[in-house]
């Protein structure tokens, strides 16, 4: 397997480029995708027009053959990385949002050391021959870091059980990675991007709904407590594509009607059943009055199963709401 990719390694890094003292001048040359290391992470709506290279589509078959089915997808992104004596790369975990589990590194050339390090202190140095391919999957993908210290030599095992000093020659790695498509639901929070974003925006999202919460309290339920018999008075006439669906109902059929008001689509359909809920208490009361079935309560709030109703109504109800987040809520 390897030694087929061996044979055109050089022709594939042919064009790589200088990244600079960032990346510590090793070269590198992306396929599929590319990744940006000033945001850790691929343009997924900007796929390269150079795909990965037919030569390593061999990768995959030889695993199987192996019954070692790490990669339910082929992968869509590859970065070759050429290391010299002296050269290494940081300690990373490869970006939650970026790429999916697992991703396989394949090295071709001279051996070296990769540390994988824990946040508890922990390090494991793992012994990457020539020709081997390392998978990292669930934690070794999320959690450890793992990354090459910059140096000439590696201290490494030797068969009979004693350690042995190896220098280092040229490195070539070939990183298959799959991106993905949306966000990252890892159980690994604490290095998930993915998470720490929705929970800042979660953050964000609720003290904006306290707000917005206040906002409706004040300038339209307690509007409406004040109002109700007066707004009661002016709202009887049905709108009449509402009443039709309304009448359209089945004997026996269940309509709810979600900000009801004064009930004024109730009562014209005697061959269903029908209940209704509003936020104000003074609304409610009227319904209740002229015979109608209706509870309180919030409309981001049904106290209801879902999927109880045959038929649901909410008319002139959302442009209360303070905020297109709670509108879209409403909605759903």
């Amino acid at each position: 397997m390897a030694s087929l990719v061996l044979t055109d390694s050089s022709q594939l890094i042919s064009d790589n480029q200088d990244l600079g003292q960032s990346l510590k001048l090793r070269k590198v040359k992306h396929f599929g995708y590319e990744f940006h290391y000033d945001i850790n992470n691929v343009h997924k709506d900007s796929p390269l027009t150079q795909n990965i290279p037919q030569e390593c589509s061999i990768l995959l078959p030889r695993l199987k053959e192996r019954n070692c089915n790490v990669m339910s997808l082929p992968p869509d992104q590859l970065t070759v990385n050429q290391y010299q004596p002296g050269q290494g790369i940081p300690s990373h975990v490869d970006t939650h949002s970026a790429f999916e589990d697992p991703i396989l590194s394949l090295s071709l050339g001279a051996p070296v050391v990769m540390e994988f390090k824990y946040q508890e202190g922990r390090n494991v140095p793992v012994y990457l021959p020539q020709r081997s391919l390392l998978v990292m999957s669930g934690e070794s993908r999320y959690l450890w870091s793992h990354g090459i210290s910059p140096r000439k030599t590696d201290i490494v095992p030797t068969p009979c059980g004693t350690l042995s000093v190896h220098n280092r020659g040229i490195r070539t790695s070939f990183t298959f990675r799959r991106v993905r498509q949306g966000e990252c639901d890892c159980n690994y929070h604490d290095q998930c991007d993915s998470y720490q974003r929705n929970k800042t925006l979660s953050g964000k999202n609720s003290e904006s709904n306290k707000i917005a919460a206040e906002l409706e309290a004040h300038h339209v339920l307690q509007v409406y407590e004040e109002i109700a018999d007066h707004f009661s008075d002016t709202r009887h006439k049905p709108w009449p594509n509402v009443l039709s669906f309304v009448q359209s109902l089945p004997p026996g059929a269940l309509l709810v009607d979600v900000g009801c008001g004064n009930g004024k689509y109730f009562g014209h359909n005697s061959a269903i059943y029908e209940v209704g809920c509003d936020s104000s208490f003074g609304l409610a009361q009227v319904c209740r009055e002229r015979g109608f079935q209706v509870f309180n309560c919030n409309c981001l709030a049904l106290p209801l199963r879902s999927g109880i109703a045959d038929g649901c109504i909410s008319i002139a109800v959302i442009h209360h709401l303070a905020t297109k987040v709670r509108n879209a809520d409403q909605e759903h």
